[in-house]
């Protein structure tokens, strides 16, 4: 009997599927059996051949980050000589490991290999050498070369492919029995499926102006569809997609209304407060959070408006967190009213119009979404909205929430600066990262920005 069925939404069927996993991997380790730890991007085909329970400690250190429990492991990496500004995945996964090997628990278990595949990411190589060296336990790696050329090499393919087959001898060693080419197809077929369907369920079409866009991504969105329907053993139906894409519009025009309400009530809502409103629908069911918010709209709309004395300020950039970052601004008496955050405003600002085909429908909502620092912006939109943005709000500044390493943020800086010197619109950057555990840049370059404006 299948442990998801097609009344779940999206989330609760991926914290179902992920808890499992690591369930799987912990009733494996009591009984006695192999666990690896595997990169994202190695080959897990030959693990799962092998009935080896297979995790990921990327993918861990993410949700210890997410739970707020990264510090202990940071720190603890930290004192064992980990220089703080190498990746901050690794460091959780290290400080994670040795803290857990001397406390003997196995909440996410520690492995008896490790697979790894270095691909994209280089920092891996030493990440997974270091596991391996620490635990004792055997490394098995793909290395994959950089192509320089237009086709790939016969040489990067014989030296790929003579490491594939040296795994395939080194797990007949470790497990002591020989590799099964019959499951292995199996095994096989089913990744090429699921990976056919990611990359479907991920091919936003960057060049939206095109004719062709809406249709490209409709087919893609009837694939993952005919896919998820393949997988589960359901059907989606029409009905079934045109009432969540009712619930997400209701949903999205509510919060509209809650940021334009709350920007004329900041002597109670708070900068804390609107982040907390808001990032509470990530954790939420759509229904019950759309009644809460609701509920919340039509209070707040009972009160007068009255603004805080405070500096009225209008944030933009992919998120604002954690919450040490946001009580500066309230410390230095700066209120948010309004924002251009991709984990906050931005993620509600577009509906998706009704077009009589509900998958037309989702895909018309990619197409007509704009001003996106994460979408093809040829004629920078953005720019002239958070113009418009501050102007609307009767705003005092922007700051410009960087997020370390986001490229297609940091594209937009300079130009966004240009921009708002013209306008007279004073302008503050601050720069973001998740694993800082110390933000005194962040206070000082506030407090400075909240004295001049």
């Amino acid at each position: 009997m299948s442990i998801i069925n097609e009344n779940m939404t999206s989330k609760e069927m991926l914290g179902i599927l992920v808890d499992k996993n690591m369930e799987d991997a912990r009733k494996a380790k009591a009984r006695g059996e192999l666990v690896c730890w595997s990169s994202s991007i190695a080959p897990c085909e030959f693990t799962e051949t092998m009935g080896i329970c297979t995790i990921y400690p990327e993918n861990y250190a993410a949700v210890l980050a997410a739970k707020k429990l990264a510090p202990e492991f940071l720190e603890h990496a930290e004192r064992k000589g980990y220089a703080n500004d190498i990746c901050g995945y690794a460091r959780i996964n290290l400080g994670y490991m040795d803290l857990k090997k001397e406390l003997d628990e196995i909440e996410f278990p520690l492995p008896d290999l490790v697979l790894l595949c270095n691909n994209i990411c280089e920092t891996l190589l030493k990440w997974y050498e270091n596991i391996a060296y620490e635990l004792n336990i055997p490394l098995l790696i793909v290395d994959v070369p950089y192509n320089h050329g237009d086709e790939v090499t016969e040489e990067n393919i014989k030296y790929v492919e003579s490491q594939l087959y040296d795994i395939i001898h080194q797990l007949e060693l470790i497990c002591k029995k020989p590799f099964d080419m019959d499951k292995f197809q199996e095994v096989m077929k089913i990744a090429s499926d699921n990976a056919t369907a990611w990359y479907g369920a991920t091919s936003l079409p960057q060049n939206r102006e095109a004719k062709s866009a809406e249709a490209f991504l409709e087919s893609e969105y009837k694939y993952i569809k005919e896919k998820l329907e393949e997988i589960l053993g359901i059907t989606i139906t029409e009905k079934a997609l045109e009432d969540s894409i009712v619930l997400y519009n209701d949903y999205r025009s509510e919060m509209r209304r809650f940021v334009e309400i709350a920007s004329n009530r900041t002597d109670i809502i708070t900068p804390l407060i609107r982040h907390k409103i808001i990032k509470a629908s990530y954790f939420m069911d759509k229904k019950d959070y759309l009644e809460y918010i609701k509920e919340l709209n039509k209070r707040l709309r009972l009160m007068p408006a009255n603004r805080s004395k405070n500096k009225r300020i209008v944030v933009t950039g992919i998120m604002l967190e954690p919450d040490g970052v946001i009580e500066y601004f309230e410390k230095y008496g700066m209120d948010i009213v309004g924002d251009d955050l991709a984990h906050e405003s931005r993620q509600f600002r577009t509906d998706a119009p009704f077009s009589g085909r509900s998958l037309n429908s989702l895909a018309k909502r990619w197409t007509s979404h704009s001003a996106c620092s994460l979408a093809f912006d040829p004629y920078k939109e953005r720019i002239q909205y958070l113009v418009d943005l501050v102007n609307h709000h009767n705003a005092d500044g922007l700051v410009i929430a960087l997020m370390k390493f986001c490229d297609p943020e940091e594209y937009d800086v300079p130009i966004i600066m240009d921009r708002m010197k013209k306008e007279n619109i004073p302008l503050q950057v601050i720069e973001i990262d998740q694993q800082a555990k110390s933000f005194e840049q962040i206070n000082t370059r506030l407090q400075s920005f909240a004295e001049n404006i």
